[in-house]
This record gives C-alpha cells, sequence and structure tokens, in this order.
C-alpha cells in the first residue's frame, strides 16, 4: 500500500488530469528530487553581543534633543518643511 503522501500526491496529479504513465512519471521523478540531499549551510558566525551600529549614535542624539527642545522643533531642525508656522493659507 503507497504511503498517504503519495496517495495524496496521486490524488493531485490525478485531479490535474494526469494520465497513469504522466502520473507515474512524475511521482518518480518527485520521489527522486525530494530524495537529494543538500550540503548543510555553514553555521553563521555571530560575536553576542553585537557591536553597535554606525548609526546607533545618530538616533540617540536626536533622542536627546527631543527630549531637551521638544520633539517637533527637533523634526523642524532636521526636516525643512516642518519648519514653516502653521497658518490658515499655508
Amino acid at each position: 500500500m503507497p504511503e498517504p503522501r503519495e496517495s495524496e500526491r496521486r490524488r493531485l496529479l490525478g485531479e490535474l488530469g494526469a494520465g497513469l504513465a504522466a502520473e507515474a512519471s512524475t511521482l518518480a521523478a518527485l520521489t527522486d528530487y525530494l530524495g537529494q540531499s543538500y550540503a548543510e549551510l555553514p553555521e553563521a558566525e555571530l560575536a553576542l553581543p553585537l557591536a553597535e551600529e554606525p548609526q546607533i549614535p545618530f538616533w540617540r542624539s536626536y533622542a536627546e534633543q527631543a527630549r531637551d527642545i521638544g520633539v517637533a522643533r527637533a523634526l523642524a531642525l532636521r526636516f525643512p518643511q516642518l519648519g514653516f508656522p502653521v497658518e490658515r493659507g499655508i
């Protein structure tokens, strides 16, 4: 008796219109493909804890500036479009 996975594959191939010959050759090719062993991937070489990324000091300075002068003003210093006062008609 075929294993459950093979039975399911046969059923699916039949639903897709595969004839018996095509079904047999397709199942043989699939079994061969799935039986291949692949080389193991090398383990990632990570030194923990990870080193701080170069942008982190800038973000810390932005956060400190936002605490000191307020978020809106700190953003306005970085984004010119936020430097305009909000008024009706602008």
